[in-house]
């Protein structure tokens, strides 16, 4: 009905004016895992990111989760997911890439040829 629809014209215009901070944010958050000690691969868009590393994944998630940040975890070993929300600040970002940075130096690497779960 018509209500309905006024709340999803109101709800896409929301988003709309979300997406050029989630450009500008995504692509800086890019940049700096990108020169991120320890990280060999970052894919994604916008603030929809994943990132490989050569450690155990769920070492690292439990590890970000215990100094505050959530991220997803992926079948493929050494892969983390970032999901932010679409109002992630560059300040949020660089506090978590800082603390990702202490997390990788503090991990061990995963071995040659173990297999990762």
């Amino acid at each position: 009905g018509p209500v309905a629809m006024a709340a999803m014209k109101a709800t896409l215009e929301v988003v709309e004016g979300l997406l050029p901070n989630v450009v500008e944010v995504g692509r800086s958050l890019v940049d700096k895992l990108s020169q991120t000690p320890g990280v060999l691969e970052v894919r994604g868009m916008g603030l929809l990111l994943a990132f490989k590393t050569g450690q155990e994944s769920p070492v690292l998630q439990k590890a970000l989760l215990e100094r505050g940040f959530i991220t997803g975890t992926s079948d493929e070993p050494g892969v983390l997911r970032l999901l932010p929300p679409l109002t992630l600040t560059h300040a949020q970002a660089d506090s978590f890439l800082k603390t990702l940075g202490e997390v990788l130096k503090s991990a061990a690497p995963v071995a040659s040829g173990a297999v990762v779960t």
